[in-house]
Protein backbone atom coordinates (compact mmCIF):
# COMPACT_ATOMS: atom_id res chain seq x y z
CA UNK A 1 0.00 0.00 0.00
CA UNK A 2 1.17 3.53 -0.96
CA UNK A 3 1.93 6.30 1.63
CA UNK A 4 0.71 9.83 0.62
CA UNK A 5 2.36 12.37 3.55
CA UNK A 6 0.28 15.36 3.60
CA UNK A 7 1.77 18.36 5.17
CA UNK A 8 -0.82 20.85 7.22
CA UNK A 9 0.10 24.68 7.64
CA UNK A 10 -3.37 26.22 7.70
CA UNK A 11 -4.67 28.19 5.12
CA UNK A 12 -7.86 28.31 3.63
CA UNK A 13 -8.22 24.21 4.10
CA UNK A 14 -8.32 24.81 7.52
CA UNK A 15 -10.63 27.84 7.62
CA UNK A 16 -14.39 27.37 7.99
CA UNK A 17 -17.51 29.29 8.04
CA UNK A 18 -19.93 31.04 10.26
CA UNK A 19 -23.24 32.00 10.29
CA UNK A 20 -22.65 35.29 9.07
CA UNK A 21 -20.83 34.00 5.95
CA UNK A 22 -17.09 35.68 7.26
CA UNK A 23 -14.13 32.34 7.34
CA UNK A 24 -11.69 31.88 10.33
CA UNK A 25 -8.88 29.19 10.63
CA UNK A 26 -10.94 26.47 13.05
CA UNK A 27 -8.20 25.36 15.93
CA UNK A 28 -7.63 22.45 14.52
CA UNK A 29 -6.97 20.50 10.95
CA UNK A 30 -10.45 19.41 8.89
CA UNK A 31 -8.58 17.24 7.44
CA UNK A 32 -7.74 15.14 10.20
CA UNK A 33 -12.25 14.67 10.92
CA UNK A 34 -12.58 13.01 7.57
CA UNK A 35 -12.42 9.23 6.88
CA UNK A 36 -10.02 8.13 4.31
CA UNK A 37 -11.63 7.83 0.84
CA UNK A 38 -8.55 5.42 -0.01
CA UNK A 39 -8.62 3.25 2.66
CA UNK A 40 -7.23 -0.08 1.40
CA UNK A 41 -5.48 1.83 -1.51
CA UNK A 42 -3.71 4.54 -0.02
CA UNK A 43 -1.95 5.68 3.71
CA UNK A 44 -3.21 8.82 4.35
CA UNK A 45 -0.40 10.45 7.07
CA UNK A 46 -1.24 13.98 7.99
CA UNK A 47 1.46 15.89 10.16
CA UNK A 48 0.46 19.47 11.48
CA UNK A 49 3.14 21.67 11.31
CA UNK A 50 1.36 25.24 11.95
CA UNK A 51 -2.00 27.30 11.59
CA UNK A 52 -1.77 30.10 10.07
CA UNK A 53 -3.41 32.07 7.56
CA UNK A 54 -1.15 32.26 3.96
CA UNK A 55 -0.56 35.75 4.59
CA UNK A 56 0.91 35.33 8.05
CA UNK A 57 3.43 32.53 7.07
CA UNK A 58 6.91 34.40 6.91
CA UNK A 59 10.57 33.41 7.04
CA UNK A 60 10.04 31.81 10.62
CA UNK A 61 7.57 29.76 9.64
CA UNK A 62 9.65 29.03 5.93
CA UNK A 63 12.51 27.77 8.35
CA UNK A 64 10.48 25.66 10.53
CA UNK A 65 8.59 24.02 7.51
CA UNK A 66 12.52 23.51 5.62
CA UNK A 67 13.37 22.01 9.15
CA UNK A 68 10.13 19.34 9.15
CA UNK A 69 11.19 18.83 5.39
CA UNK A 70 14.89 17.45 6.37
CA UNK A 71 13.82 15.44 9.84
CA UNK A 72 11.03 13.74 7.19
CA UNK A 73 13.65 13.31 4.17
CA UNK A 74 16.12 11.57 7.11
CA UNK A 75 13.76 9.57 7.94
CA UNK A 76 12.89 8.10 4.78
CA UNK A 77 16.42 7.60 4.04
CA UNK A 78 16.86 5.08 6.94
CA UNK A 79 14.30 3.54 6.00
CA UNK A 80 15.56 3.25 2.57
CA UNK A 81 18.83 1.98 3.85
CA UNK A 82 17.14 -0.46 6.49
CA UNK A 83 15.43 -1.98 3.42
CA UNK A 84 18.53 -2.14 1.41
CA UNK A 85 20.54 -3.57 4.38
CA UNK A 86 17.75 -6.57 5.23
CA UNK A 87 17.73 -6.93 1.11
CA UNK A 88 21.59 -7.19 0.77
CA UNK A 89 21.90 -9.40 3.65
CA UNK A 90 18.75 -12.01 2.56
CA UNK A 91 21.02 -12.07 -1.01
CA UNK A 92 23.85 -13.04 1.33
CA UNK A 93 22.13 -15.97 3.12
CA UNK A 94 20.68 -16.88 -0.41
CA UNK A 95 23.60 -17.32 -2.05
CA UNK A 96 26.03 -18.09 0.32
CA UNK A 97 29.08 -16.07 2.26
CA UNK A 98 32.80 -16.95 1.03
CA UNK A 99 34.99 -16.26 3.51
CA UNK A 100 38.09 -16.64 1.39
Amino acid sequence: MKNILILHTGGTIAMSEDQNGAVSPDSSNPLNQFANPFAGKLNLITEDIFNYPSPHIGPKQMLLLEKEFYVLLMKILMVLLSLTVQILLKKLLIFGFNHS
